[in-house]
This record gives C-alpha cells, structure tokens and sequence, in this order.
C-alpha cells in the first residue's frame, strides 16, 4: 500500500473501518453477526432507518426496495411486519424453507400488509416428471400457507441443466395459474451443477433470460464470486428480466477462531453435538471443534489483514459486502435473511448507499489475500475431475449454511442424503486441486466440511 493510501486510512480511522480488540474478523463475514443479539434494540428503532432505493424489478414493473427479505431462517411473522413498516416490500420464500412454515409466517404478516404493495415470491422443487396437475398441487399448498388470493412469482428451485427450463407440466401449470389470476410472473433460481453432466448457473441463467418466459432471477452474488453474475445480470438487463441476489456474503469455512471459554453460539451447538453423539467431555469436545475449524496459518492472514485496516467489527465488514451488491444499478434486489430486529436495524441504513474508496479497497485486498481459501457458490470447474462423482460445490454450500446462516440441522440433514460424500476424499489423490481455477485446497476443506457435517 502506498503511503497516501495509509494516511488516508489514518484519517479515516474509525469512521469506515474498525479496530479489533481481542478478537478476530473471521472469513464467514456474517457468521457472529447474523447470531448477534446486542447490537440495536427494536425500541431505539429510528424512522429514519428505512429503505430509501427502488428499482423497477425487469419487466413486473413492480418497484422493488434494493434490500429483500429472504426467509430462510425466517420464524417469526413480526419480522417481516417490522422490514415491511421500515420500507421492504420484496419478500422471497419456498415451500421447503422450515418445511413450509416460512410460508405460514409470512402469511400471517402479510395480513398486516397492503397487499398491493408487497411482492411475494416462493419456490418449489420440480421433478422431471412433474406434471401440469402435480405442479398446481404444489403451488396450492403454497398458495394456502401463505393464506393470500395470489402470489406474485413462483419460482423453479435449484435448477442446474438448461434443457430443465422448456419442462412443460412447469409452463402448462404456471398458464393455467395465470389465467385464474392466482399467479402473476414466474422464474428460476440456480445454485450452480451438483455433477459433470449438469449445466453452470451462467449457462443456466443466461439461457432463461434469453428464453423470453421467465421474468425473474435469483442468483448467487458476492463481491468475491462476481464473474459470472455479471454476465447473468447483462443478458437479463437485455430481455429486461429482474435479477435478485443470493449468498450476498462469502463464506469461508475454517476461519472462526475458537475461544475455549467463549464459545459463538453456532460453537456451541457443535459441542453439544459432539458430546451426545460420540460420547466426549465437554473438553474433548471443544478440542476436537477447534481443530476442525481453525487453520492457524489462515488465522494468521486474518490478524494481519485486520490489523492493516484497523478493523474491530466484522459486523461493519459484512455490511461493507452488502454494500458491494446493491450498489451495481443493473442488480434490483439482494435478498438477506433476516430472524431479528437487531439484523434489519443494522442493514436497513445500507439501502442507497455507495462503497467509499476505502470500503472498495478493502474488498480488493480481502479478495486477493483470501483468493484460495473460498470455493465459489455455482462453480463446476473441479467436477470432472473427480472419480468418486463427490458434489464438491454442494457440501461446500451446506457447509456455509452450517457456518454463515446457523441452519445447523438442515445443512445436516442434507448432507445425510448425499450419495457420495466427502469420505471419499481421505485416500483420494486429489485431481481436483489441479482443475479449482482459484487454487483451492479442495480435499483439505472436503474434510472439514464433513467433520462439520456428520459429527459421525
């Protein structure tokens, strides 16, 4: 760094960046906050935290508020009445989020609502050989959980090969819902192939917006995994499709430190785990955690990058990559999961905002020195190459909601259902370290993920 940018840094001080204390600014950038509970009360809520940008979502016409509300982790409907009363009227759901309860919630709050006023998404799994009449089924149990005359977009979930957009019970069942005014729009949210013979989100993505039926997106897009979501976002400016996006925060999987007397909630929940499946004392336990999550060399990098930017709180660091999202004009809405007043509190003040110089200079500098150490959300480069056919992507992402989004017992419970896991890699070669584009040490992370996951 030049010396002009170090003063300017100084004399930035605390205002953009914040210094740490004892602690460490960890790779999963939310993973602390998204649990925190102490950050702004709701009754110092201030009207003046509200969103202030909206965009004209593709060819819905509909004004959507730059910062969405996904509910993944979504329980309790005086959330989404809160996002709602403070400007958010974008709101993402599906029929598997808490086996449908997300829905239920978020029914219950759109009763406080104008209806005419929100923009209500959700998505269901298709099969290939879902027909016209099994489709409708699913959207009516959605229809039904959301309690609401119809929804605005119903959504493909997951979908990972191109020939999968032209599914006619798909497209027959949406023409019906169309015509009996229970569905508005429809679209298609891709988390990129889980085998060598399925397709990339950009090819995906890409190909549905030239397709000319759908009218929404949701894809993965963070200021470290920008490439081919810049492209996606391209072809939908040009068929004036509405671009959402997901995993708006990188996710790296070994970074949080563990204090033995401190443990972070999501911590401790890993402990208790590993005392009432294997059996082990609290302090065997917590030993064989911290050997699973830290890597002392990365660690390391983290100090030292924190100590350069005089960072304190991850917290703003986190906030600093929301930002980076909302701040391209051609992206309409980034959906964040919220499940408290402190996370809408702390996000709500971004809406309209730019990154400074300082804010982009330290997204830079993160994304180089962390370069290796983050599999992408939707890539397949490695997939070929393995022999075993391990979805290497797909654990990596279970493995980020574990960490990030705190869905302990979901990311589990799929993982559990893998055909292969990442216990293939223990004696592999490792031919994907040669194909990860980003220099990954793919089978190192593979098996941290799996410790995080089967706690067998």
């Amino acid at each position: 760094m030049d010396k002009k940018t170090e003063d300017q840094i100084k004399s930035q001080g605390r205002r953009d960046f914040f210094k740490i204390g004892g602690g460490l600014l960890t790779g999963s950038l939310a993973t602390n906050f998204l649990g925190a509970q102490n950050s702004v009360s709701k009754d110092k809520a201030s009207d003046e935290k509200k969103i202030i940008r909206y965009k004209k979502l593709g060819r819905t016409g509909f004004k959507a508020s730059d910062i969405g509300m996904g509910t993944t982790r979504f329980k309790h409907p005086n959330i989404a009445r809160f996002a709602y009363d403070h400007g958010i009227n974008y709101f993402d759901t599906a029929e598997g989020y808490h086996n449908g309860e997300a829905e239920k919630n978020l029914g219950k709050a759109l009763k406080h609502m104008d209806r005419n006023k929100v923009f209500i998404t959700t998505k269901v799994h298709i099969d290939e050989n879902d027909s016209k009449e099994k489709i409708i089924q699913k959207f009516n149990a959605c229809q039904k959980r959301l309690d609401t005359e119809y929804i605005d977009a119903l959504y493909m979930h997951g979908v990972n090969r191109v020939d999968f957009l032209d599914h006619q019970g798909f497209h027959a069942a949406t023409k019906k819902l169309r015509q009996e005014e229970r569905l508005k729009f429809i679209g298609l949210s891709c988390h990129g192939p889980h085998n060598e013979k399925q397709d990339s989100m950009e090819d995906v993505l890409c190909a549905a917006a030239e397709d000319g039926r759908f009218d929404l997106m949701l894809l993965v897009y963070n200021f470290m995994n920008s490439k081919a979501g810049d492209r996606i976002i391209k072809a939908c400016k040009e068929n004036n499709v509405g671009t959402t996006a997901m995993k708006t925060s990188p996710g790296v999987l070994n970074f949080e430190p563990v204090d033995p007397d401190n443990l972070t909630k999501s911590q401790e929940k890993i402990v208790e785990r590993l005392q009432n499946i294997k059996g082990y004392s609290r302090r065997r336990a917590i030993r064989s955690m911290q050997s699973t999550l830290e890597d002392k060399s990365e660690l390391k990098k983290i100090k030292k990058f924190a100590k350069k930017y005089e960072l304190q709180s991850e917290l703003e660091f986190y906030k600093t990559s929301i930002k980076w999202v909302i701040s391209n004009p051609d992206l309409h809405s980034a959906c964040i999961s919220f499940n408290n007043f402190e996370q809408l509190n702390a996000l709500l003040p971004l809406s309209g905002t730019e990154l400074s110089y300082l804010e982009k200079r330290s997204l830079e500098e993160y994304n180089s020195i962390f370069n290796s150490e983050y599999c992408r959300h939707g890539c397949q480069e490695c997939l070929s190459r393995c022999s075993n056919n391990v979805p290497v992507n797909r654990i990596m992402r279970y493995a980020y909601y574990f960490q990030c989004q705190h869905r302990e017992k979901d990311s589990m419970r799929k993982y559990y259902k893998l055909e292969n896991n990442a216990e293939y890699c223990t004696n592999c070669e490792a031919p994907c370290v040669e194909a990860c584009p980003y220099d990954l040490n793919v089978p190192v992370n593979l098996l941290k993920a799996h410790d995080l996951l089967s706690l067998t």
